[in-house]
């Protein structure tokens, strides 16, 4: 005679806790679940090409796309800079020293190669660090979808 599995089903126990204990219990998982749903409602591609056509051009992007890994990820800027031509500009009274980034091959298949690197170094990381940054551009992408 087979044995009878039962599938413990955590939803139907959770409704009857206490609802400050059920906050509680959710404090812990927020960034995995907010991350997690982000990953699934959006596409990442699109997030960025968004932000690209509608809050930076191709003077700023590159800058912004650096920052944003310098401050998330400075372990793996490296990954993305070979997209980039590292130029520096000359400030009055202080010499070279401002540095910017300026795109490699502006064209189609160029923005495909860099967001598919961005959206690799992303997905490859826990979600309490990535949380940050997909809910800035979750943000700034429904702000421009509205």
């Amino acid at each position: 005679m087979s044995k009878q599995v039962h599938v413990i089903q955590p939803e139907l126990f959770v409704k009857h806790l206490p609802e400050d204990l059920t906050r509680y219990m959710y404090s812990f998982i927020y960034c995995d679940v907010k991350v997690s749903l982000w990953r699934h409602k959006y596409n990442m591609y699109d997030i960025l090409n968004n932000l690209y056509n509608y809050y930076w051009n191709e003077d700023q992007f590159a800058n912004k796309i650096v920052e944003m890994f310098k401050q998330h990820f400075p372990a793996d800027l490296h990954r993305i800079t070979h997209h980039f031509i590292h130029e520096r500009q000359r400030v009055k009274g202080r010499g070279w020293v401002q540095w910017y980034e300026m795109p490699y091959q502006p064209d189609d298949s160029y923005y495909d190669e860099l967001f598919a690197d961005i959206i690799a170094i992303v997905d490859e990381k826990p979600p309490y660090e990535v949380y940050g940054l997909l809910s800035g551009w979750v943000l700034m992408n429904n702000m421009i979808l509205l």
